[in-house]
Parts: structure tokens; C-alpha cells; sequence
């Protein structure tokens, strides 16, 4: 692993040094220590180690490439830079959460600059991947389903110029590890984090430019799509009256939304939005006969839902960041979804109005119950 990084260090240097641009790569170091919030009594010490796991420590290596205003939305969004980065974790308990990578992508935007100090929001999501997870051999691993997870952060830094190679940052971190319930259970991770970071320039710092801004007139955006996804349930029975007491299945989810937005600006739009949902978990129940279970479902139109919601998306060149509250006008009285629900995701415009995306739907701002992969057409009036 260890040869594996110096490698792409070193790949990312020369890619850095042979840019004809000045300035318009770097790379980035950091360091992170953080404090695991105890949301599950697996994090809380009811582990085999009977110890609390509170600590984290991630060190990452960043690929990053500068914006020079070439394009308009460089100067809209304050000059952003963007890339790729890998890291590696560890935490103060060993053994019971093992040591994760993660691969993952990021924004950095400017907030606040005065002289050589600026306050940067930098974002970032990924895959992470080698957790140590629920099993029958370890039933007591209840924050990871599975060996992979989604990764999400969001972290505010200052920093200050160093030189011209170099800049020293100095920020607060808040991370979450979930896989979004396609295999449960799923409490999840997070962890607060003070971090440390070193930005290496190796030809110097991006110099900026500054083009007119394109006129714009406030439309309408009409907005189909549909979406596809799963979601896990562990049912746990007595050993008692069956062989096997842990039963993992995954269900089915689909749907077809229409929104219709005001797209007041290059950055933001506001407006409404229906749907019709179909998800297969609804009305399903099981007998136990001669130890074995046996699982039954209610017919297809009956695990129908029908929703409403307020859309909001905040846009970022082809990045749409979509931001949903919405309540169901509609469920099957045997549905246990919460009446309100919430929906967090990312949508990527194409250049022929087709878009995809992934977000994440939830219930009381804080329990996944999906992630709905998505594509449709936007129709701009």
C-alpha cells in the first residue's frame, strides 16, 4: 500500500511539473484528528474490545487543479479549484472497525480572503472501502453493513501563503461514513476533526483573469426523471425457532418525479415537485415453518406512495447540489416511512439537457432510508 502511494505521489509530481500553465495544478497533504460521535453503542464500547471508539486519524493526498478564469463560472464561483485524493484511516481501538481507504473527489471555494490568508468550504464525496462490518460471526459491528460505504465531507480551513510553492492550513472537519442503507444495519460514522494541511505548488500560484460575466434572464425549468435504487433490512429471529436468526434482504425501489423550478440566477433555483414512488419492502411479513421463514408481499399497486416537495438547487457550472424536503400526500397504511422526508443529492447536466445523479433520502434530517440513482431530461422555458 505504502509503495502503491509513493507511486501516484510521484506520478501527480511530474504531471504537476510538466504543466505548460502556471500554477494550474498542485498537490495537497493533510492530516486529520478527530472525535468519533458515540451515535451506537457499538462506537460506545459495546464491542469485543469493551472499549470506546472515539478517536480517528486520517492521513490523504490530493490531486488538485486551480481555476484561472478562462471560463465565466471560474470568476462566478470566486476561482474554485477541484480534484481527486485517496486516504488512509485508522482508529485509537484496533480490530474493530479495521483501517479504511477512501477514494473521493472535492470542491474548494473560497469564502474570505484578506492579504495571505483566505477562508476556504471545501467539499468532498466518495467511496470508502476495507471496514470491518456486520456479520453472523460479528453481530456486535452495528455502524457498517458492508465493506463499503459512501463517503461525505464538508470542512471549513484557513489558510495562509506560505511563499509562492507553498500555502499552511489549518481547519475543522465533519465526516460521514453510511452506505445509505443497501445493507443494514447502518448506524454510520461521524466524526468531528481539527485538520492540517500543506498545499505544494510546484511552478508557482495561478494567475487570474477576469471576463465579462454573460447575460442572463431568470426561466423555467421543467425537469422528468426517474430514479432506481435498494434498500436492506435485517430481520433478527430467535435461534430458538429457526437455524438460521439473521435474515439480510434487499428490496427493490423506483420512482418518476416532475419539477418545475425558477431558475433565478446562474447559481440558484427554487420551485416544486411531484412524485410517484414504488417500493417492494411495503406490507412484506413471514411465517416460520420447520425452522425456516418464509416471506410474503402484497400486490405491486398497493407499495405505491405519491409525494410532494420543495426544490431547491444550487447550481455549480453543469453541478447541480439538490436540496428536498417534501411529505407524502399518499402511502399504504402498512408503509412505515415517516410522513416527511428529506432528499440530499448531486445532479451533472449534459450538453443535450439529459442529466444524471444519485441522492440520498432520508427521514428526520438524520436516518437514511435509500439512495435513488437518477436520470432524466431537463426542459428550459
Amino acid at each position: 500500500m505504502k509503495k502503491s502511494l509513493l507511486l501516484v505521489f510521484l506520478s501527480l509530481l511530474c504531471i504537476c511539473s510538466m504543466s505548460q500553465n502556471k500554477g494550474e495544478y498542485s498537490l495537497s497533504t493533510f492530516g486529520q484528528w478527530g472525535w468519533v460521535v458515540p451515535t451506537n453503542g457499538f462506537l460506545g464500547g459495546n464491542n469485543s474490545s469493551n472499549t470506546p471508539i472515539s478517536q480517528m486519524y486520517v492521513a490523504s493526498l490530493r490531486f488538485v487543479k486551480h481555476t484561472s478564469g478562462d471560463k465565466y463560472w471560474h470568476q462566478l464561483y470566486d476561482y474554485p479549484s477541484f480534484g481527486v485524493g485517496v486516504s488512509g484511516a485508522a482508529f485509537n481501538v484496533p480490530n474493530q472497525l479495521g483501517e479504511p481507504s477512501t477514494l473521493y473527489a472535492f470542491l474548494s471555494k473560497p469564502i474570505v480572503q484578506r492579504g495571505k490568508y483566505s477562508l476556504f468550504g471545501d467539499y468532498s464525496v466518495g467511496i470508502t472501502y476495507n471496514w470491518l462490518h456486520f456479520t453472523t460471526e460479528h453481530p456486535e459491528r452495528t455502524a457498517m453493513g458492508a465493506a463499503a460505504s459512501c463517503y461525505l465531507d464538508a470542512s471549513f480551513v484557513l489558510k495562509r501563503q506560505m511563499g509562492k510553492n507553498f500555502d499552511l492550513g489549518l481547519g475543522l472537519s465533519f465526516s460521514h461514513y453510511s452506505n445509505g442503507a443497501i445493507k443494514r444495519p447502518n448506524h454510520g460514522v461521524n466524526v468531528l476533526s481539527a485538520k492540517l494541511s500543506v498545499d505544494y505548488f510546484p511552478k508557482g500560484k495561478v494567475q487570474h483573469t477576469i471576463l465579462p460575466l454573460p447575460d442572463f434572464e431568470g426561466h423555467i425549468i421543467d425537469l422528468w426523471s426517474g430514479f432506481v435504487g435498494s434498500h436492506n433490512f435485517l430481520t433478527v429471529l430467535s435461534s430458538s425457532v429457526v437455524d438460521e436468526p439473521y435474515i439480510s434482504r434487499s428490496y427493490f425501489v423506483c420512482g418518476i418525479d416532475r419539477r418545475v423550478l425558477w431558475r433565478f440566477n446562474l447559481k440558484h433555483s427554487l420551485g416544486l415537485g411531484i412524485g410517484v414512488g414504488y417500493d417492494q419492502y411495503v406490507g412484506t411479513s413471514y411465517r416460520v415453518f420447520s425452522r425456516k421463514p418464509y416471506f410474503y408481499e402484497i400486490n405491486h399497486a398497493d407499495r405505491l406512495n405519491f409525494s410532494a416537495y420543495i426544490s431547491y438547487e444550487y447550481r455549480i457550472h453543469r453541478l447541480g447540489i439538490v436540496l428536498e424536503p417534501g411529505i407524502y400526500l399518499y402511502k399504504n397504511k402498512l408503509d412505515e416511512s415517516r410522513l416527511l422526508f428529506q432528499r440530499v443529492g448531486l445532479r451533472y447536466y449534459m450538453k443535450n439537457s439529459c442529466f444524471f445523479g444519485a441522492n440520498l433520502r432520508a427521514a428526520q434530517f438524520s436516518v437514511a432510508q435509500y439512495i435513488e440513482w437518477t436520470f432524466g431530461y431537463a426542459i428550459e422555458n
